[in-house]
């Protein structure tokens, strides 16, 4: 499925440039028909597919073979890639945000913390951090 990769790309690119706005608006044309299980009217995954496969068809015939022929399911792999993606970033960001880690387990993995030298949560929910005491050292903290 081309149209979802293509729709994310080229959303980015037709906010830059006018250019991309058409390949834009077929991408999201081609995803909503292939949502509703209708094919693409507009060929627009056709003109992917075949751009792609051309590209690798000049460095190696037998890749741009292979490509064209299993394009849907190179497809498919990187919208999952993609997919899976998201979720592990936004697990970090909520993870990052909850316990000021990205990895709570090992909070010494976690690249944020080893730029920015935090080891807790502006948003922790322990009762043992909320003393007046502890209160007023965050406030102080986040003042500097």
């Amino acid at each position: 499925m081309p149209c979802i990769i293509a729709l994310v790309v080229f959303a980015f690119l037709s906010i830059f440039s006018v250019k991309y706005r058409v390949f834009a608006k077929e991408a999201f044309d081609c995803v909503f028909r292939r949502v509703t299980f209708r094919p693409c009217q507009t060929g627009f995954d056709l003109k992917v597919k075949t751009a792609v496969a051309s590209w690798f068809l000049r460095k190696n015939e037998k890749i741009g073979g292979f490509v064209f022929r299993r394009f849907e399911i190179i497809n498919w792999f990187f919208v999952i890639l993609s997919l899976a993606s998201i979720i592990y970033v936004g697990r970090g960001v909520y993870f990052y945000a909850k316990f000021g880690s990205c990895t709570p387990e090992e909070p010494q993995n976690c690249i944020i913390n080893q730029i920015t030298g935090a080891t807790t949560s502006i948003f922790s929910t322990s009762t043992a951090e909320c003393t007046p005491e502890a209160m007023k050292e965050a406030i102080l903290k986040m003042q500097k």
